[in-house]
């Protein structure tokens, strides 16, 4: 069930959770002068708490997908090394005067 804790309005100094985050946010934002608020805020709700969830997902919000979670490999995602490699990493063999594709990355486009 849900477990409600009450303070009053006129007195937010009495919840000490509310504070403790309004603090960390503060703290954020004096250390990272250049840093925008949307930043501070993202990196604190992607950031796990003691209990190993983030704050994002305890408000129900899900997991946050980071910067980072482009470059971490899940089991499922690595190669099993009996499967054969998809077609893109096979040796190509091309002959003279053959039509093939080609892109110029220096150029923009």
């Amino acid at each position: 069930g849900v477990a409600h804790s009450f303070s009053p309005p006129y007195h937010p100094q009495s919840n000490g959770q509310a504070e403790g985050g309004v603090r960390i946010i503060k703290n954020g934002i004096k250390k990272n002068i250049g840093a925008s608020l949307e930043e501070i805020l993202f990196a604190y709700r992607a950031t796990p708490l003691e209990c190993g969830s983030t704050p994002a997902e305890l408000l129900g919000a899900g997991r946050i997908r980071t910067r980072l979670d482009g470059y971490l490999l899940s089991p499922a995602t690595l190669p099993h090394p009996s499967s054969p490699s998809p077609p893109s990493s096979r040796k190509k063999e091309f002959k003279i005067k053959m039509t093939v594709w080609c892109r110029w990355y220096s150029l923009r486009q």
